[in-house]
Order: structure tokens, then sequence, then C-alpha cells
């Protein structure tokens, strides 16, 4: 993976990224100092953006050290593309995950080897290490990332490039905030539509608040239907007569609609066909997924044929005569549903469930009359297909945000960005001066990565340069780097 990954200006250079990858960084146990408080950097922390403050006997397990001026960049699936610069420590030792890779260089700036880090060319490549044994255990490799060709523009252009990128970072991010503001908005127009037409307000405009209207009951879901589980994968059908039929999974049954972009097949008995086969009108509602979201259901209209069910999805099977399934279905939307949901689910370490006896259970407020619930659901949908279409427009907006965001670091990287300065000095001669400092040894400074002991102080560390030009006194490195460090390694 040396090939070039984009096409240089004249003062630009090319490295490997091994000249700064960390190799061995040193490592702390923090429950070797119970009472410390760390600055933690671990994965999750990235999303709130700011290191964990805790406490040594709180940490689990042995981290990475890491100093002011270190690039991170995750290296585990799904976490993948998140990449995150050490500030100035905060009168804490600095500690991080090892699932980080861990990158620091006198000749750019932190910051440009973060966005470079996040920009779609090298996530690409990086992809292509992944190695593994499927889900959370796949891991990017370092070895094969220390290949990679590192575009380094001079310095001065470095600043420039950051500088604008975060210029535009910073206008789509009002913009992006303005969206999202829009989604929650209607979002609470949804539920306050939802909630006045299964009040009963729609069809009955003189209702009092509390009260059901004339013809109105409220009834358990077990008495307006029939409620069963799914299939059971994975059952020993060895010797036994099968077929093989499409299957519905949590992942096709959304709140309020079918994703049926991906359909698996399951091979089944040919009994199962008839007591799991979906027919329109049945309601589906899943047994899991986030707490939040139990109990998502949406209607069946017979989009494929001979199609059953996962038992992790329930089916309602409705008398049509009686009951509009869409008025059902509606109703598994409305706050108050999703409220009951949300109280009785049951919850484990990842996942929160629901099941039969809980989903059966659900109050429902009907009018008794069908015309009527035919009546409600025409003008609900009137309403919020007008949502529906605004929520389309604002999903689309911040998708075509995330692509602009995406062309702006590859057009950074490409040297398209900002403007060259023919008085900058190029790249190539900074590179040689810190490759001479590091093979003739001038600089001491030491950057200790061991854990100090009980109560004692941090071994010195130089400090880490921010921006401008390597100080001689801070560019050689005793964590030892893909490339060669002080001992000629």
């Amino acid at each position: 993976m040396s090939d070039a990954v984009f096409e240089k200006p004249g003062s630009w250079a090319y490295t490997r990224l091994g000249e700064f990858l960390i190799k061995g960084a040193g490592s702390v146990n923090p429950v070797g100092f119970p009472d410390e408080v760390f600055e933690l950097y671990s994965i999750p922390a990235y999303d709130k953006g700011k290191p964990e403050l805790s406490k040594g006997r709180e940490i689990g397990s042995t981290k990475k050290v890491v100093r002011e001026g270190d690039v991170l960049i995750s290296r585990i699936v799904p976490h993948i593309q998140r990449s995150w610069v050490v500030p100035k420590a905060n009168g804490h030792r600095q500690i991080g995950s090892s699932e980080w890779i861990i990158f620091h260089g006198d000749c750019y700036l932190p910051a440009y080897m973060k966005y470079f880090l996040l920009s779609p060319a090298f996530h690409q490549k990086y992809m292509k290490t992944i190695s593994g044994v499927g889900g959370s255990l796949t891991r990017a490799n370092p070895d094969q990332v220390a290949e990679f060709q590192f575009p380094l523009p001079p310095l001065a252009e470095q600043e420039r490039i950051v500088a604008k990128i975060e210029e535009l970072f910073s206008s789509l991010d009002k913009g992006i905030e303005n969206l999202t503001t829009a989604q929650e908005q209607l979002k609470v127009y949804r539920q306050a539509v939802l909630k006045e037409a299964f009040e009963g307000k729609v069809t009955n405009k003189n209702v009092k608040d509390g009260e059901l209207p004339e013809g109105w009951l409220q009834l358990y879901l077990k008495d307006i239907c029939d409620l069963i589980g799914g299939v059971t994968k994975g059952r020993n059908l060895s010797g036994k007569k099968t077929i093989s039929l499409p299957y519905l999974r949590v992942a096709n049954v959304q709140d309020g609609y079918l994703d049926l972009k991906n359909i698996k097949q399951i091979d089944v008995l040919d009994s199962d066909l008839d007591k799991y086969r979906l027919i329109s009108g049945d309601i589906l509602y899943t047994e899991g997924g986030d707490r939040d979201k139990l109990g998502r259901g949406t209607v069946w209209n017979g989009e494929i044929k001979n199609c059953i069910h996962q038992n992790h999805i329930f089916r309602a099977r409705l008398d049509k005569t009686r009951y509009l399934p869409k008025y059902v279905a509606y109703f598994s939307q409305t706050k108050r549903a999703k409220d009951y949901f949300y109280k009785n689910g049951k919850q484990t370490t990842n996942l929160a469930s629901i099941n039969m006896t809980i989903l059966s259970n659900l109050q429902i407020v009907l009018p008794i009359k069908i015309e009527e619930q035919i009546k409600v659901v025409s003008e609900l949908e009137n309403r919020l297909s007008l949502c529906d279409k605004l929520e389309e427009g604002i999903a689309r907006s911040l998708e075509q945000a995330e692509a602009l965001r995406q062309s702006i670091l590859k057009k950074a990287f490409e040297g398209k960005l900002v403007s060259q300065d023919p008085h900058d000095e190029p790249a190539s001669v900074l590179l040689e001066r810190i490759r001479a400092q590091r093979e003739s040894g001038d600089n001491k400074a030491p950057r200790t990565r061991a854990a100090k002991p009980a109560r004692a102080e941090a071994a010195p560390r130089p400090a880490a340069r921010k921006r401008g030009r390597p100080r001689k006194a801070d560019s050689v490195e005793t964590r030892t780097t893909k490339g060669k460090n002080s001992h000629g390694e």
C-alpha cells in the first residue's frame, strides 16, 4: 500500500505514515493508582467531545499513555471513523484506549493529520486493512497503515488548509444544526397530531380532555387480534423435508415503515409456511432493540409472496371487518404506546426487549365503528403526509451536507482547497531537516511513556508543539515509531 494517494503539488512531499506512528506508546494500569484521577480518551468518550475523568479504580484495564499533540484514530469496528487530537492536559495524566492508533510528529499540525485521517481517500484504504472474526472483533492493521503515503504540504500551507477546513465546516455545522432542530420540531408536531387523533378530537371536536368520545372504548391488544411470534432460527432440521422462504428480521421492521432492501432466506418445515405466512393487513411489532424503539410497528401489505417472520417479530392479525390495521399500527407510534413499552421493557447490557405478554397488554383506544377508524386514519394521513415530505427533504439535505464535508476533505488533500505560496519552505526541506536531527541525535529531550510510581511526579516531558515550525528541543521521540527513532531503531 505504498502507492501515493493524491497527486501532489510541487511544494508538497510524500512520506510514510510509519514515520509518525507510535509503536511503543507506554502503558499504565490505572487500578494501581485507585485514587488518582485520569483523563481517559476512550472510544465512547469521542462522541461527547471530551475525555472521561475517572479514578483509577473505575478503569478496568491497562491503557496507553497519550500526551498533548498525539493524533488518535480508532481501529475497531464499527467505531472506525473517529480521529482525535489530544489537547493540553487538564492537571491529570492522559491515557487512552488500546483501540487507538497513535501518531505524533513535528512536521505537521495535529489538526492537519486529524483531517487527513478522516478524509475519504484514507478511509477507503484504511477499511481494506480490516480483519478479524466478524462484528466487534474486527480491527484495522497498524502495520499496513504504516505503509500508507501521507501527503505533506509546507507548514504554512497546512495552517491555511486547516483554517479553511474549519471555516467551511463551521458553516456546514450551523446548517446541520438548523436541519436537526427542524427534525426535532417535526417529531414534536407528529406526536401532537397523533395525540389529538387518538383522543378522538379529530372526529369529535367537543370532546373534553381526559374523556373518551361517545362510542369509543379502551381495549387490550390481545382482545382485538390473534398475536403470535415467528419462526426460530438455528433449529436442527436435518433429515426433515424443508423449503426455503423469505423472512423478515428486526432490521426490516421500522417505526411506521418496512425496509425491504435486504431480505434473507431461511430453511423451514413445510408446515411453517401456513403457520407463519404473512397476509396483507398483518401488523408487525419488534421484540427488541434500543429501549426507546421497542414495539415499533407497521402494516404488512403483501409486498413479498410467501414471506414469513422470525421469532423476534410479533405478528398481530385483526378481524378486518371490525378493526382497521392502519389505525392500530398508528397507535403504536404514539407517545402513550412508546412510554408503555419503555416502562415495561426488559433491559439487558446491550439490548432492551418486550415479550408477548407485555405486547398483548398494550391498551388501545378506538371507536367501535370501523367507519370512524377509517376517518381518523384519513385525517391523520392528510396531516402527516406534509410532515413526511418535510422529513424526507431534511434527510436528503443532511446526506448532501455529509457529501459536501467529504468533498471539502478530498480537495484539501489534493492541494485544491487553498492556493500554494511559492515562498513557503518546501515540505521536503522540512522533512530532511527533521530526519537529520533524528539521525544525529541532536534532541536529547525524553518522551517518557512509563507509568509513574504512586505519589511520584511524572517524568518531565517537553511541551508539544501546536503550530509553527518544529523546535530542535522537541523533535526526537523516545517512543518507538514505525520509522527510525533517535536510537536508530
